[in-house]
């Protein structure tokens, strides 16, 4: 069965649906732009919640800084879009993880007026407060334009106009992730996040190459969002679609003045140089150009011409997946005639390999989405909506192999649609005059399940009502099959996402307690073979310094994730913690979660002894280290006296409660109890105690409270006598305090729940606005070298001293006891 979710909208544009890899839907409305989330919540039925989460972001709503006004351009330079349009959603795409806060996707959302937006959370993912517009990519473009305006003007006079034009965004596409020198297949995190970059078309026919930076970046030196222009190119239309004078309407639409669709395909790895072909479409061609990344710089191929067809009203090229160990890229091309055409692309030089061409069936409308199936060695299953004409066509799903492109039975989305408009007509008593809009397909991040969107509407009648009583359906169906088969996917995935198929699998195969463990087993089994620990690195006989050597930090950060973030007695303990609220509810799982705090104590204390420069140079650090030997103390007295009383308070108490400044002495992991009863949460990367509020990070699944990025980089400066950096952050930390207020335990943002452990307590949706603010005022009224802190405006300061909390807080960038991504 289909979980099925109701919207009170009408999509407003072919392609409405993205799935992130943090699965998160989205879908584009004429209004706003809907945020889907999964409900996390194990017995999410019994309380009578529905399974997905929903609230709108105003993407069309722009304030002044944002769009400042403009004069009208001159007539030649005119554009209804830039000028009048209402700012509607025409094109939404989530990025690759790793950009926004806590490694997470974010939004572009190209609008009508030509402005492509960069949205993302501020940390909050199910809040609508949290979503914020952070850059405007053409901002950029502008940038460009003035530092080169006197060559880039072009053949008008006008500079403001020529800049409007240089402005305005057409097309856009994201880069895929960018693989690293070994194919990675784990879970949550990864050994590099690599560059975040996104191509854009203007209406000048000039294509950028833009890396957008956010504030968590790099350890968090950036204090605003960025998009810099990396490089770019320019296309020059053919001659015979440039009319200087038209004459007729059909001459106006074959004009060609700008690209229609960008398209990126997924990276090959050539030594250390990654390799892409950028596809951009006209009304009657496609070209391509290689595009190539190394150290930081992009470089491009020569311009390569596919395809001659009629693309005007055709969808925009998709990529196949690709495939590990294939030297070639899948570009797939439905042309306005309803044809299918497949081009085997080399990325070394941009040519084509092999082509191959087919007919779709004689669909005469657009396509309005296309997701694929996990390719198979010799055959993959490609799944096509059109916007008008999906429930009337036999076919909606395609086998194709390297010589056929064979109609396949009807799926399961596709019967779920025809279902929606019979019942529709027979609601309404239509007497079959009903019809389904289809306004986009996507595939799950693990490829298992297709989202389908859609609208019923009647054929023989003018239809009218209020915006209130619009509807839109997202339907979620197994990709194919009737889902009985679990299969993960070896490639990188969240922990949200591997949750979220473990969790309907098991709701839909497992009926009985006796199956349970038994079908638990499997799925760790499953687990650990398909996302082991990666390997070591292969030492090279003569190596190779690299041009621009990777910093001490970088090498810290990624040998701790080795050892012990990908640990593989970990990674079991991990799989276990993410699945348990699944397969036994009833049960808590406190011994993988001990053994993963135990390890990881034992590792930073074995990290900074054997480091060759110390790393517990702050107060905040060598607090952690003291936290650590009790962790490990703890964990072998458990051991050691197992059927005895504990007598854990022997050692002298590490800390102290800032309210009564009573010693807390170390008895738990999870939760910190002063001798007057105070009660705050554990860190669970330092295992210091949470004694203020709104200084916390937690689990969007297993709810474990951590540290926020924020304090800790207030906390990690190095200081040796008054005066110093040190005396600086206790100057913010109690203008922190003032104005949050006095502590409260009923503000904290944890407290201890019926059974002795501790829940998340959401704190107010603007705590991190107001430490945000706090830090800009005393920026401009305090003699503070705030430079030295690490928070200048936007632009990157010369690298911090390496600490013994920045290499855990950017090694741990996911939970390390389940893997999911922080909130807050």
């Amino acid at each position: 069965m289909a979980d099925v979710t109701e919207l009170r909208c009408w999509p407003c544009c072919s392609f409405a649906l993205d799935w992130s890899h943090d699965n998160m839907l989205a879908l584009a409305s004429e209004d706003q732009v809907y945020i889907l989330l999964p409900n996390s919540d194990a017995n999410y039925s019994e309380a009578g919640d529905t399974r997905w989460r929903h609230f709108p972001i105003q993407v069309p709503w722009f304030t002044e800084d944002q769009l400042p006004k403009k004069e009208p351009a001159i007539r030649e330079l005119y554009s209804i879009g830039d000028e009048i349009s209402s700012s509607f959603p025409v094109d939404i795409k989530w990025s690759a993880p790793g950009v926004g806060k806590h490694k997470r996707c974010v939004l572009a959302c190209l609008t009508s007026n030509l402005v492509l937006s960069i949205w993302a959370s501020e940390g909050r993912v199910s809040e609508s407060a949290s979503w914020k517009r952070r850059a405007v990519v053409n901002d950029a473009l502008g940038e460009v334009f003035i530092r080169d305006g006197t060559k880039m003007q072009g053949e008008h006079d006008d500079i403001i106009g020529s800049l409007q034009v240089w402005r305005r965004i057409r097309a856009f596409s994201w880069a895929p992730g960018m693989p690293t020198e070994e194919e990675e297949a784990i879970v949550g995190t990864r050994l590099d996040w690599g560059q975040h970059l996104v191509a854009v078309a203007n209406e000048g026919n000039h294509v950028f190459i833009i890396c957008i930076q956010s504030t968590t970046q790099e350890g968090g030196t950036y204090d605003s969002w960025s998009s810099k222009v990396l490089d770019s190119f320019t296309f020059t239309p053919d001659p015979a679609n440039v009319f200087d004078e038209p004459q007729t309407f059909d001459d106006y639409l074959s004009e060609q003045k700008f690209m229609s669709h960008l398209s990126w395909s997924p990276w090959v790895r050539i030594g250390d140089i990654l390799l892409s072909v950028l596809v951009y479409v006209t009304n009657e061609s496609v070209y391509g150009r290689v595009v190539s990344f190394s150290r930081g710089e992009v470089t491009f191929g020569p311009e390569v011409q596919y395809l001659d067809a009629e693309f005007r009203y055709g969808c925009p090229p998709k990529w196949l997946p690709h495939t590990t160990g294939n030297s070639f890229v899948t570009l797939l091309l439905v042309s306005s005639s309803s044809e299918l055409t497949c081009l085997k692309i080399s990325p070394m030089d941009g040519s084509i390999h092999n082509q191959s061409t087919f007919p779709l069936g004689g669909s005469w409308d657009s396509i309005s989405g296309i997701a694929f199936n996990p390719p198979s060695e010799n055959s993959l299953t490609i799944h096509f909506s059109s916007l008008l004409s999906t429930t009337s066509n036999v076919a909606a799903a395609y086998r194709l192999s390297a010589s056929a492109l064979t109609p396949r039975e009807q799926q399961a989305w596709h019967e779920n649609i025809f279902r929606k408009q019979a019942h529709f007509s027979s609601q309404n008593e239509l007497e079959g005059n009903a019809i389904a809009k289809v306004w986009g397909l996507c595939a799950s991040p693990l490829d298992d399940l297709i989202a389908s969107v859609h609208t019923v509407h009647p054929t023989d009648m003018i239809e009218y009502g209020p915006p209130a009583d619009r509807r839109a359906l997202i339907t979620i169906s197994y990709m194919d099959g009737n889902g009985t088969e679990l299969v993960f996917p070896k490639k990188h995935v969240s922990a949200g996402s591997l949750s979220f198929t473990v969790r309907k699998w098991w709701d839909l195969c497992v009926e009985d307690e006796s199956s349970a463990e038994t079908a638990k087993a499997d799925i760790l089994e499953k687990l650990m073979r398909t996302y082991p620990p990666p390997p070591p690195p292969v030492p090279l006989d003569a190596p190779i310094l690299p041009k621009d050597p990777p910093s001490k930090l970088e090498v810290l950060v990624e040998t701790f994730k080795r050892t012990t973030f990908l640990d593989p007695n970990t990674l079991k303990d991990r799989y276990e913690v993410l699945i348990s609220p699944i397969c036994s509810p009833n049960i808590t799982p406190e011994v993988p979660k001990t053994m993963i705090a135990y390890r990881h104590a034992k590792d930073i204390l074995d990290l900074t002894s054997s480091s060759n420069e110390p790393l517990a140079t702050s107060d905040f650090s060598q607090q952690t280290l003291v936290q650590c030997r009790e962790v490990v103390r703890l964990v072998h007295t458990l051991i050691s006296e197992v059927d005895a009383p504990l007598q854990l308070q022997s050692q002298p108490a590490p800390e102290s409660c800032n309210i009564c400044d009573s010693k807390i002495p170390f008895t738990d992991l999870s939760e910190a109890v002063c001798p007057k009863r105070h009660r705050f949460a554990r860190c669970g990367i330092t295992f210091q105690a949470i004694q203020q509020p709104r200084i916390a990070k937690w689990c969007g699944l297993c709810g474990q409270v951590c540290f926020s990025d924020e304090y800790v980089l207030l906390q990690e400066v190095e200081s040796n006598e008054p005066g110093s950096e040190a005396d600086e952050v206790v100057v913010v930390d109690e203008a922190v305090k003032e104005t949050t207020g006095d502590i409260d335990m009923q503000d904290q943002d944890v407290q201890p729940s019926n059974d002795g452990h501790l829940d998340q307590v959401q704190s107010s949706a603007n705590g991190e606005q107001v430490v945000r603010e706090e830090k800009q005022r005393m920026k401009e009224e305090s003699p503070i070298n705030f430079e030295r802190l690490g928070l200048s405006n936007g632009k990157e300061e010369k690298e911090s001293p390496v600490t013994l909390a920045r290499v855990l807080f950017q090694a741990c960038d996911v939970c390390m006891y389940c893997g999911g991504k922080y909130v807050g």
